[in-house]
């Protein structure tokens, strides 16, 4: 593959960062805690890919761009993003990044699967164009994987990092546009 970034990697897509370092990839991965970004990166030294960690707040919308576009300029264009960002801290984040892939890349495709949390389902809420901010983005090829809960007899729960992590490994190695890991439905046994 090459160079595929991972948001959100040192949490609950952990295992897709080491399953990903599995093939000659360099894995640039952003999150906001040093120590479990540099434990990742300790951790997958045996395997064949590296680990590019990048300790930054995304929310921090300058320093997003700034070292996004040096880890390009370092790797290689980026061919595979899993982002994992939350709307309500960062409400520009995902199209921020899109969107600096997409002019570093030059003629480079990207597969970007957005990761997308239960709420996004709700039925009572009015439902919103996610793809629009992506659709001029030429080479960038857009994808959702919803995280949703699992329903188990009379109880429910939401979804373990190792049920999230097969998910999206699967997503990935299906090429599935949009899938749920869990489900949805029926939204009243969201827990």
């Amino acid at each position: 593959m090459g160079h595929i970034l991972v948001v959100g990697g040192t949490g609950m897509l952990y295992d897709v960062c080491r399953h990903l370092c599995g093939s000659v990839n360099t894995v640039t991965v952003i999150a906001r805690n040093k120590k479990r970004l540099n434990r990742l990166a300790l951790e997958t030294k045996e395997l064949v890919g590296s680990i590019n960690p990048l300790s930054l707040d995304y929310a921090d919308y300058e320093q997003l761009k700034d070292d996004l576009k040096e880890s390009i300029f370092t790797n290689g264009p980026v061919e595979l993003a899993i982002c994992w960002m939350h709307t309500s801290k960062a409400p520009e984040a995902a199209t921020i990044t899109a969107e600096t892939i997409h002019k570093q890349n030059k003629q480079t495709k990207c597969k970007y699967y957005q990761l997308l949390s239960s709420a996004t389902a709700d039925p009572s809420h009015e439902k919103r164009d996610i793809f629009k901010d992506f659709k001029s983005l030429d080479n960038i090829d857009f994808r959702t994987i919803l995280l949703g809960f699992v329903v188990e007899g009379q109880t429910s729960r939401w979804l373990t990092d190792k049920e999230i992590c097969s998910g999206v490994i699967e997503a990935i190695e299906n090429d599935t546009r949009n899938s749920i890991i869990g489900t949805v439905e029926p939204w009243n046994r969201r827990p």
